[in-house]
């Protein structure tokens, strides 16, 4: 009886939205499924569900006009949600695999929000605002984490995991763009970005932490490839021109980077090699330049400089090297 009423209902919904010249395709084939709303309001919207397998639940409405949803999930206990809110915009979940839960969600012209999960145990949830602005996450694997939200302008989100036991978080803001790329197992990754910034994160292999963070004006790169590797980029308030970059090749490598305040600061730090550990701090320079490099293994540099006009260039190139720098303001 509860499988005829939900029929009857749907086609209800799909007649007034003929009359709005909204177009919904409906399918569900097995057991146990339930779509909780199914929801059409405006003109020239276009929207689509398959569902297929048992104990699926999906929730999908659309708001505007010329909107396109797309829902489709194969698999077991999987849940989706799909809501389109403006006009012209795109969304698109799919779903392979048993209990996965994908939210997707776009709101304002011309933005667009996909969501592809295939494995099991899977979060996944994407979000857009604005105009122009994407947001995507792929994940591919199984008990993975991700999220990807963009607002305003032309700012873009992506996230893209592949393995097991990722937890992957980007983020963009006014027309900035932001990604995460994950491939391997037990990756913690975070990227940020904000007011026309851009922040992208990069790791490969297992076991590896990352986070890059960026406000006002300035851009983040970190770069990781191996296993157990824990990298910390972050540029701050007042930086329009802010730039940090984080690259480690090898394994179980330590780099720390931190920048706030003034403007025209650069900072990259490459290690490759096993075991090396950096720590770099800078806080209210205006004309501010720093590369260090450590090839090598076990080897350990700290460097500080506070004030205007700093600059450094530093490498420490083979096994167990130790080095401190600070550089103080200027008078």
């Amino acid at each position: 009886m509860k499988k005829l009423i939900l029929t009857i209902w749907v086609v209800a919904v799909g007649l007034a939205a003929q009359a709005q010249s909204n177009e919904l395709s409906f399918s569900q084939n097995g057991n146990g499924n339930q779509a909780s709303t199914v929801f059409q309001k405006g003109t020239g919207n276009t929207g689509s569900i398959a569902v297929a397998g048992n104990n699926n639940s999906v929730y999908f409405t659309q708001q505007g006009t010329a909107n396109q949803g797309t829902l489709s999930t194969t698999g077991n206990g999987n849940a989706a949600t799909v809501y389109t809110y403006g006009n012209g915009s795109e969304v698109t979940i799919t779903q392979i695999g048993d209990n996965n839960t994908g939210y997707a969600g776009s709101y304002g012209d011309n933005s667009q929000s996909n969501l592809t999960q295939k494995g099991d145990n899977n979060r996944g949830s994407a979000s857009s605002s604005g105009d122009n602005s994407q947001s995507i996450v792929a994940q591919t694997g199984n008990s993975n984490l991700g999220y990807a939200s963009s607002y305003y302008g032309n700012s873009q989100s992506s996230v893209a995991q592949t393995g097991d036991n990722n937890r992957g978080y980007a983020s963009s803001y006014s027309g900035s763009q932001s990604s995460l790329t994950q491939i391997g197992n037990t990756n913690i990754g975070l990227a940020y970005s904000q007011y026309g910034s851009q922040s992208s994160l990069t790791q490969t292999g297992d076991n590896n932490n990352g986070y890059a963070s960026s406000y006002y004006g300035s851009q983040i790169s970190i770069t990781q490839t191996g296993d157990n590797n824990n990298g910390y980029a972050s540029s701050y308030y007042d930086g329009s021109e802010n730039l940090v970059s984080l690259t480690q090749r090898g394994n179980t490598n330590t780099a720390r980077l931190l920048q706030w305040g003034g403007s025209h600061n650069t900072a990259s730090v490459l290690q490759e090699g096993n075991s090396n550990t950096l720590t770099g701090l800078e806080s209210s320079s205006t004309y501010y330049s720093n590369y260090a490099i450590q090839q090598g293994d076990s080897n350990v540099m700290s460097v500080t400089q506070n004030g205007d006009g700093n600059l450094l260039h530093f490498g420490q190139t083979g096994n167990g090297n130790s080095a401190t720098i600070m550089q103080g303001p200027l008078n």
